[in-house]
């Protein structure tokens, strides 16, 4: 395997096989994710398995409404959690614990 061509290259591509996004990892690290993306794009050209190509994240859609984005990004901030893994520990507990209906007001 070639040498990291960066110093923080081994622990950014540890991350990125940790399941982490490019703007987590930027973030952690004070870099753009731009740079976290291009870091893993040539680790992936020189084979390294740490930067397997991912299935994409969705984002939250433009049809949901401006303030519900707001609100949902606000509370995963306050829990040191992006918006996917808050959207997807929400989305556990409500079908671990079948709260639909208290929900949506079935």
């Amino acid at each position: 395997m070639v040498p990291p061509t960066h110093p923080r290259e081994d622990e950014i591509l540890d991350r990125w096989a940790a399941g982490e996004s490019s703007g987590v990892i930027g973030a952690r690290l004070c870099e753009l994710p731009a740079f976290i993306r291009a870091i893993v794009h040539r680790a992936r050209e020189r084979g390294d398995p740490r930067a397997d190509v991912r299935e994409a994240v969705e984002r939250l859609s433009h049809n949901t409404p401006p303030e519900v984005r707001r609100i949902m990004r606000l509370e995963a901030r306050a829990r040191g959690l992006s918006h996917v893994e808050l959207i997807e520990r929400l989305f556990d507990a409500i079908c671990r614990d079948n709260l639909f209906k208290a929900i949506l007001d079935d």
